[in-house]
């Protein structure tokens, strides 16, 4: 079966809609995050009495995107966790074709039989998360087919609190993904990026659970608040991750807010310390990384919007000659 990418008209409304009237916004359309998450989210933030949090208080691009402590963890959650969302559902259904490869690349990972996804750090579960529910809400409305599909994902994150929302999280959306013919198999592994034993144990594991049918992803989200200045103290670990992406011939999306720690020291440190050492993990873009922006319908917040900001990095492993 030909992998049936998305074009921008094929987008659904329940994604990608006409801004509602009581937002003042230039724009004339907005992001409305995937209904499955949508649900998930606001019972989550129900259970743990986060909803009033949420309510009053929009995303924030600036300072670290998380926490180490419950309070900190649950703060990001009611108030952040909606924009990394839509920073990654911007990039990958990309309707105002600002990043270019990255919709075809969602497309085609979730059009096969098998995924595997390396989720670092995954927080309290954002990145993966949004991807499987907009891969549901696409099967929804009969843009992707609904051929079984596996899809693994293997998370890392130093922070506890975090892991058990992501455990939370994944164990309310498997019964619902499944109806749309998408079984997920989750877990998540204490990941500190600056201990090189940690970092090899998350690989391996990623690489044990894979098949050779598998396509694979590497998924970095919201790292630039704590690894802006510590790049290079941490090239090590992250050439370990690409060379491994090489192995398994991932794809990789690196996604960030589009704030200076990202565009002018992240990046860049990638660049200068990482990527050379790598070179058969490539960028896909010359101009890289690529900016975009956008509105968001908030999920909870009646009538609320905000923007989402994201700065990407899309990267492709070499693929050995036919």
């Amino acid at each position: 079966m030909p992998t049936p990418f998305i074009t921008s008209a094929s987008i659904p409304l329940s994604l990608w809609d006409v801004a509602p009237a009581t937002a003042r916004i230039e724009h004339p359309k907005t992001l409305r995050l995937p209904r499955i998450l949508i649900e998930v989210y606001a019972e989550m933030l129900d259970e743990l009495n986060l909803r009033a949090d949420a309510e009053n208080k929009s995303p924030n691009d600036e300072g670290p995107q998380g926490g180490r402590t419950e309070e900190e963890t649950h703060k990001h959650f009611s108030r952040n966790f909606s924009g990394s969302c839509a920073r990654v559902q911007l990039v990958a259904l990309d309707p105002k074709e600002v990043f270019k490869t990255t919709r075809d690349a969602f497309t085609r990972m979730f059009s096969g039989s098998h995924l595997h996804i390396l989720d670092i750090p995954c927080g309290a579960g954002a990145a993966g998360a949004t991807l499987l529910c907009l891969a549901a809400e696409l099967r929804a409305q009969g843009v992707l087919p609904r051929q079984p599909l596996l899809v693994s994902v293997v998370g890392g994150d130093i922070s506890m609190p975090a892991q058990k929302l992501k455990r939370r999280l994944y164990r309310k959306l498997a019964p619902r993904l499944k109806e749309f013919g998408i079984r997920v198999a989750p877990a998540v592994l204490n990941w500190d990026v600056k201990d090189e034993e940690q970092t090899t144990d998350l690989i391996n594991r990623w690489v044990k659970s894979a098949n050779h049918r598998a396509a694979t992803l590497v998924l970095a989200l919201n790292f630039s608040g704590f690894l802006h200045d510590k790049v290079k103290h941490c090239k090590a670990q992250l050439r370990e991750v690409l060379r491994h992406a090489k192995s398994q011939q991932a794809t990789v999306l690196w996604i960030e807010p589009s704030t200076i720690q990202a565009l002018e020291h992240l990046f860049p440190g990638l660049k200068s310390h990482v990527l050379p050492n790598v070179p058969k993990v490539k960028p896909v873009w010359p101009d890289n990384p690529r900016k975009g922006e956008a509105p968001v319908v908030h999920p909870v917040q009646r009538n609320g919007w905000f923007t989402a900001r994201s700065a990407a990095l899309h990267l492709e492993a070499e693929r050995p000659s036919p």
